[in-house]
């Protein structure tokens, strides 16, 4: 892990109300699985820290995240995104919303490595600032909390008053040419229109799950766990083989 990604947190927001989808979106399926689960998926290769910022937190009880709620109830996105940057444990957090299931680890380093002496880090995408991708420092608290005082919720408000990179969208184009990491779902008319995931996806996804996922015998049996992965994939995992190591075990897809 490089030494940026140890002083960052990754949080996801999951305390939307959904209103334009009309149910709880971070629960859809997409491939088989969660977009908060793919959300999830992503920031764990990157961070070794995670958040989930939730007022629902038995809804996503299995994630096995820690949970906080929102220190400023009701305040929209910036009150997200305050709590986000309050109960972090690290000095920064990267800060991103629970319906964009396409972010790329990519794109995601390279704002990392403009954090320096900078107070928030975020890119702009055609020609809009992008603050549910972004970095944020502890130095964000206050300006952020006199907004929500008085109910002024623009996120991009307060960033006169904090130091802040901004990361131009043809830079971000190398890593991601379509941008597809910024594309957040929040219509049934966009979730239905969403690309289902690559293979190469999903196979990542289940190489991960299996990494971070004790698979022992002696306490979970092996073919309940290739199951859920082939529930979540699609995939059948009956060729898959198992290497130990000195911690939980290590598997290796024979596909």
């Amino acid at each position: 892990m490089r030494p940026q990604e140890q002083t960052v947190t990754g949080v996801v927001l999951a305390g939307g109300q959904s209103r334009r989808m009309g149910q709880n979106k971070a629960l859809l399926p997409l491939g088989g699985v969660r977009l908060i689960e793919r959300v999830v998926g992503v920031l764990q290769q990157v961070f070794s820290s995670l958040l989930l910022v939730t007022n629902s937190p038995e809804v996503f009880a299995d994630l096995g995240l820690p949970m906080v709620q929102d220190v400023y109830p009701g305040k929209g996105s910036l009150g997200g995104i305050y709590s986000a940057i309050y109960h972090a444990p690290t000095p920064y957090c990267f800060v991103v919303a629970c319906d964009m299931p396409f972010l790329h680890t990519g794109v995601i380093r390279f704002l990392l490595e403009h954090l320096g002496a900078y107070d928030v880090v975020m890119p702009v995408v055609r020609g809009e600032m992008q603050p549910l991708h972004a970095i944020y420092s502890k130095a964000c608290l206050a300006p952020i909390a006199r907004r929500l005082e008085a109910n002024r919720l623009k996120i991009v408000e307060f960033l006169p008053e904090v130091r802040v990179c901004t990361v131009p969208e043809h830079a971000l184009r190398a890593l991601d040419p379509e941008l597809r990491t910024f594309q957040n779902l929040n219509t049934p008319e966009e979730y239905a229109a969403a690309p289902a995931p690559p293979v190469a996806f999903r196979l990542a996804y289940a190489r991960h799950v299996l990494a971070l996922r004790s698979v022992d015998a002696n306490h979970v049996a092996l073919g309940d766990k290739l199951g859920h992965l082939h529930h979540q994939t699609g995939f059948d995992f009956g060729r898959l083989h198992r290497r130990r190591g000195g911690g939980p075990a290590q598997c290796r897809l024979g596909l």
